[in-house]
C-alpha cells in the first residue's frame, strides 16, 4: 500500500510540470513556431497526455 501512495504522489506532483510544458507548446504554436510546438508536444503525447495527443 505504501508504494501505491508514493506513485500517486509522484503523479500528482508531475501534473503541473506537464501543464507548464503544454502551455509553452501553445505559446509557440500561437506565435507561429510550429516546429517548436511539435518538439514540445510530441514527448507529452508519447507519455500519454491526451490533450497533447489531440493537438
Amino acid at each position: 500500500m505504501k508504494i501505491y501512495n508514493w506513485i500517486v504522489l509522484l503523479l500528482v506532483l508531475s501534473m503541473p510540470a506537464m501543464a507548464d510544458n503544454f502551455d509553452k507548446g501553445w505559446a509557440a504554436y500561437s506565435a507561429g513556431n510550429y516546429e517548436a510546438s511539435i518538439a514540445i508536444w510530441e514527448p507529452l503525447a508519447n507519455e500519454g497526455n491526451a490533450v497533447a495527443q489531440l493537438t
